[in-house]
Order: C-alpha cells, then sequence, then structure tokens
C-alpha cells in the first residue's frame, strides 16, 4: 500500500467512526431497568409496569415484563424484540399461550425515554412511556 493510500484509508475511517459510534449508542442503551406506563381506554388512571431489557449489540432485546393486572410476562424468544440504530423499539412480550401484545415506540435522543403504543391482545396503539432507571 502506498503512502498516499493509506492516508486516504485513514482519513476515511476518522470521519466514519464518529457514525459508526452513534450507531450503537440507540441499541446499547436500552439495557437496563425502564419503569412507565400505558393507558388503556375506560381505565380510572394509566396502568404502571416495570421492564428489565438486555441488548446484545446487534438490535436484539431480551428481556422481562411486569404489571400488577397482567402480570410478568417476557420477551417472546420465538420473536426476539428489535431495536435499531435511530431508536425505533419493537417487543413483543408474552404473557400465557395466547396471550400477547407488542410495544412499537421510539426513544428519544438522550437514551432514556421511549414513547409510542401497544398492539395486539385487544390493544390497538393504546399510548406507553418508559423511562430508564
Amino acid at each position: 500500500m502506498t503512502f498516499r493510500a493509506l492516508a486516504i484509508a485513514c482519513c476515511m475511517f476518522a470521519l466514519a467512526a464518529p457514525t459508526l459510534a452513534q450507531s450503537g449508542a440507540a441499541t446499547d442503551s436500552i439495557t437496563g431497568t425502564w419503569t412507565g406506563e400505558f393507558v388503556i381506554e375506560g381505565a380510572p388512571k394509566p396502568m404502571p409496569m416495570q421492564f428489565q431489557l438486555k441488548a446484545n449489540g446487534k438490535g436484539v432485546v431480551t428481556g422481562t415484563f411486569t404489571e400488577l393486572f397482567f402480570g410478568t410476562g417476557r420477551i417472546d424468544p420465538a420473536q426476539p424484540g428489535r431495536i435499531d440504530a435511530d431508536g425505533r423499539v419493537e417487543m413483543r412480550f408474552k404473557l400465557a399461550v395466547f396471550s400477547d401484545f407488542t410495544f412499537r415506540g421510539q426513544m428519544d435522543s438522550t437514551g432514556r425515554r421511549i414513547t409510542g403504543g401497544v398492539f395486539g391482545s385487544g390493544f390497538n396503539g393504546e399510548s406507553f412511556v418508559m423511562n430508564k432507571q
């Protein structure tokens, strides 16, 4: 490799490094304990919930969900949760054989808040908010 080619390669890497570092920020920041609530139409108040989540560094999310009314569930192993580099999140939680629902949302730029909707098992986009503890 000539000196010129080496210099060009180094410059290209230097320019790409911040982008590469940012791309994993959202996927890494989902790991941890999250608390929040979701709103069910007709319920007297929002329902509190807690998540224990872990990302594998490649956008796959695993973990558990606890809510007083529905109980405890886990991310469906047959359909692992996902978070992309832009902070879009999708997690399908299983509570029982035919009881599951999906949280779809967007992580904010701080990596500490996710907002979105709940779908499946009678939910049609009811809003939720999660905050990292």
